[in-house]
Formats: C-alpha cells, structure tokens, sequence
C-alpha cells in the first residue's frame, strides 16, 4: 500500500519511464542504470506556439496546453506509447515493441499520429465553438537504436529520458511537416516499412527528402 501511494504521489511529478525504473530497482544505481534498444520515436509540436503565446494571455496558453497535453496523451497510452517527456509545447513519445510478440511499435505510432490529428480536429472544433483561436501541429516519427539513461542528480533533479539519432531525426521530420498542410506527418523510411499495411501508399516529401515519407492526402 505505501509503494502504492508513493507511485500515485510520484506519478503526477516525473514520467512513467522514471516511476517504472525505479519500481524494477530496489536499488538507485540499477534504476539509472543506461540501457540501449530498438524504439520507435515520435515527436509533435505546435505551430507557432512563441508568437501564439505573445499575441494571448498566460491563462488561455496554459488552458490550451493542459488541453492539449491530457488529450494527445491517452493516444499515446491507447496505442502502446509512453511520453517521454513534454518541452514546452512539444510531445515526445517512445514505442518499443514487446518481447515475444510481433513488431507493432512502427504501426502503432502511425495510428497514434492519425488519431493525434483526428483529436485535434476535434479540440479545434470546440475551441471554435467557445470562440477561442484554433492552432495547428506537426509529427515526426523515427526509429533505430536508442539509449534509456537516467540524467541529473536525484537529490535535485532526475529524469529518465531518450537519447539519440531516431530523436534528432523525429524533431527533424516533424519540422519538415511544415510543408504538409492537410496532413502533417512525416516519417522516416523505415518506420514505414516497418508499419506494414500503415505505412503503405507513403510518398516521398520531395527529391531533397526521399527518406522524409508524407501521406499522399489532398485537399
């Protein structure tokens, strides 16, 4: 009962990767302990966020990220994702596939980015509705190897983070869905290969990105 308690206090000030790590380890040194895998990386951001957050007051900001943060991350959770961490306005979100059943990680970020989206549209209709201002996003996914390590001093402050290229090149592919008005996901070539019949029909972004796939949605 009191690890219970301490996981619910605990789980409200630091991400489930770190409340996970250390609940595996007794131990502080084996729960910081840097581990290397697979993962799928998904990163999302919110579209001119500095100027939005300039032009209205710090409360409508704040409602608007707290929204925002709470709905695109049940999708996440829905699809087998874990938030690795949130800054500022942008989301980033790890999917790793589990031992003994088949690769899913890949196809499971893109329905999660569809249903991002899809929330999304929703969320804009409300705010419409309330006579708030709409604001648009972006996603990047990427995968490869990655490593899970523990950062800071945790009489301070610690988190339990990624790290790694499949990071840098989702925040680069999800800069790139700036150019995809209708559908702003952009993924890695071998995320949608790996995605199987999700990823199937993806076209190249352009011939200066022939590994930056885009959906081929029209207007």
């Amino acid at each position: 009962i009191t690890h219970l308690e301490e996981r619910q206090r605990l789980s409200t000030l630091v991400s489930e990767n770190v409340l996970d790590a250390f609940s595996s380890h007794k131990d502080l040194a084996q729960a910081t302990q840097a581990r290397k895998a697979h993962a799928v990386v998904l990163v999302s951001d919110i579209r001119d966020f500095t100027t939005l957050s300039g032009k209205y007051p710090p409360g409508e900001i704040t409602a608007l990220l707290n929204q925002h943060f709470s709905s695109m991350s049940q999708a996440i959770a829905k699809h087998g994702g874990r938030i690795d961490k949130f800054i500022g306005d942008a989301i980033h979100a790890v999917f790793e596939d589990l031992p003994g059943n088949p690769p899913q990680a890949a196809a499971n970020s893109l329905q999660t980015a569809w249903e991002m989206l899809n929330r999304l549209t929703q969320i804009t209709q409300d705010r419409q509705t309330r006579g708030l201002f709409p604001y648009r996003m972006g996603v990047g996914i990427s995968c490869g190897e990655v490593v899970f390590a523990g950062l800071g001093d945790p009489k301070v402050f610690f988190d339990f983070t990624i790290i790694g290229k499949p990071l840098k090149e989702a925040e680069h592919l999800e800069a790139l869905s700036k150019q995809i008005l209708f559908c702003p996901i952009v993924v890695s070539a071998e995320v949608a290969q790996s995605a199987g019949a999700a990823g199937e029909g993806m076209i190249p972004l352009s011939d200066a990105e022939p590994k930056a796939l885009v959906f081929p949605v029209e207007s």
